[in-house]
């Protein structure tokens, strides 16, 4: 299954939802025997090997990459579970322990509020604070209008005009006389 998992950790407990909303519980169990990077996903009697490493150290959050061949073998690493056609990789991010509950927040609730329009406006438009759209005609250099969020090269007419519109000189060239290309406004 593909899609954004919730993984909850404490140091015995993992509680996962996955993108359907089904939940599971699994005891983690850290075995001696192996030791370093590895734990055990204990359910019903089952075990699951994994392995783990560090991949991020950033200002608010660690990031661990987890691997697993969903039996109880464990991978070497990440890295080697990354590479194998047979296994099921996790990139899981945490708050760091010295930071605020303000600066990192998994819910997002301040970040989805500031997405959500004032007014009804289309995706696009809520996003760039712009329900103009338009898409560049390259065989004119114009921006026509265009339904925001149908896709196509359609985005928001501002960013349009910066990017269709030919910026510097411009020439026409005549080829039939000999390479010969003489500044002109139209560029044609």
């Amino acid at each position: 299954m593909q899609g954004e998992f919730d993984l909850k950790f404490t140091d015995k407990m993992l509680n996962s939802t996955d993108p359907m909303g089904h939940t599971n519980s699994y005891d983690v169990v850290y075995p001696k025997e192996t030791g370093g990077n590895r734990f055990w996903l204990e359910n019903n009697g089952t075990k699951v090997g994994c392995s783990f490493n560090r991949v991020a150290n950033l200002k608010y959050v660690t990031g661990v990459g987890i691997s697993t061949y969903n039996n109880e073998t464990f991978p070497d690493s990440f890295a080697q579970g990354l590479k194998s056609n047979y296994t099921t990789n996790y990139v899981v991010f945490q708050c760091n322990i010295w930071g605020s509950k303000q600066d990192c927040d998994f819910e997002m609730k301040q970040i989805a509020k500031s997405f959500q329009p004032k007014e009804e406006k289309n995706l696009i438009g809520a996003i760039f604070d712009d329900d103009k759209c338009s898409r560049c005609d390259v065989a004119t250099n114009k921006c026509l209008p265009c339904n925001c969020g149908s896709g196509g090269g359609c985005g928001p007419a501002a960013s349009c005009e910066s990017m269709c519109i030919p910026k510097g000189q411009r020439f026409k060239c005549d080829w039939h006389q000999g390479p010969q290309c003489l500044a002109n406004d139209a560029g044609s």
